[in-house]
């Protein structure tokens, strides 16, 4: 990636990248759909600049890896949006892991702010509609849409992870890209020779 050097990240380190004999015989019968994905917070508010939400989302993102058995092989949570890199096992519903996945963040990230009596925060998250019900949400924390692109080839996947792994220095998050806590960078750092190959860059 252009200008990638000057952010201390040596790209070419990262060969060979963990994506296993899946991407190589990649065909009409994978049993992984490579997918990049986005989103973003509601109203993009920037609830993830607490360190506190931000483990709430990736504890879900493991939690739920389990559950529906995907592989994350790269992620940046920045304080109103998010991207992924995961490796979706043929069969498993996406909208169904998405929805399942963004319910228990909102309602754990809502649940925090109840107990830490941070109303303003709630106020922000508050759906402009009157519920219709006891049972309907009054809060949203993450949109319900998401940009969602298939990754057909090892380049797109190394374009798409040096993206990632770039969006924290881009906003002034971080002076290099390792330095920043909530990202799969520092996982990529190196030649792989201590990487542990078997649990990815989310542990």
């Amino acid at each position: 990636m252009a200008g990638s050097r000057e952010w201390n990240y040596d790209c070419s380190a990262q060969r060979p990248l963990p994506l296993g004999p899946h991407m190589r015989r990649r065909n009409k019968t994978a049993d992984r759909g490579w997918l990049f994905i986005s989103g973003a917070t509601y109203r993009r508010v920037p609830i993830f600049r607490a360190s506190r939400h931000c483990k709430i989302f990736l504890e879900n993102l493991r939690f739920y890896r389990r559950k529906y058995g995907y592989d994350v092989m790269g992620y940046v949570l920045l304080p109103d949006h998010y991207h992924l890199l995961l490796a979706v096992p043929q069969g498993v519903p996406l909208p169904s892991l998405l929805r399942d996945f963004k319910s228990a963040v909102g309602k754990q990230i809502v649940d925090s702010l109840k107990l830490r009596r941070q109303y303003t925060w709630l106020r922000r998250l508050q759906i402009a509609r009157s519920p219709q019900r006891r049972k309907d949400a009054q809060f949203r924390v993450l949109q319900a849409d998401n940009y969602i692109k298939r990754v057909l080839s090892e380049r797109f996947f190394q374009q798409k992870l040096d993206y990632v792994h770039a969006n924290p220095v881009r906003q002034g998050l971080a002076e290099r890209i390792i330095d920043y806590p909530f990202s799969s960078a520092k996982w990529y750092e190196g030649d792989g020779s201590e990487r542990p190959q078997w649990q990815g860059p989310l542990g």
